[in-house]
């Protein structure tokens, strides 16, 4: 049970109630890792870390499908902590085939997709 649920009766969540979802499950020593896509200014702008190289952006260098091959070096390095990446929908499909190597090698790794829903 993640405690994330939508708001709306849709089940349409707005992208500062993801955020806001997450800042209360995940600890301190979570290490997140963010793709570019429209999520990418919402994660900027509202998602809070406090820790160094705990929250690794790409800084708008066009680096779509980075998440999760940066969440597999995380987990690699950090093996007992939490790891997150988050990815749009496309983003993710550019590496969604390094999932096969999380899964081997036994990773802690949580994969969050955003769906625009186009």
């Amino acid at each position: 049970e993640t405690g994330i649920k939508a708001t709306h009766e849709e089940g349409i969540l707005h992208p500062v109630e993801i955020i806001e979802s997450m800042q209360k499950v995940l600890t301190d020593d979570t290490t997140v890792t963010v793709d570019v896509g429209s999520h990418y200014i919402w994660m900027a702008r509202n998602f809070r870390s406090y820790n160094p190289r705990h929250l690794l952006f790409s800084n708008g260098m066009q680096t779509l499908g980075v998440a999760l091959p940066w969440a597999i070096s995380a987990a690699l390095v950090r093996p007992n902590t939490q790891v997150v990446s988050v990815a749009g929908d496309g983003g993710f499909l550019f590496s969604s085939q390094d999932l096969e190597t999380a899964v081997r090698k036994n990773l802690n790794i949580i994969q969050l997709i955003w769906n625009d829903g186009k």
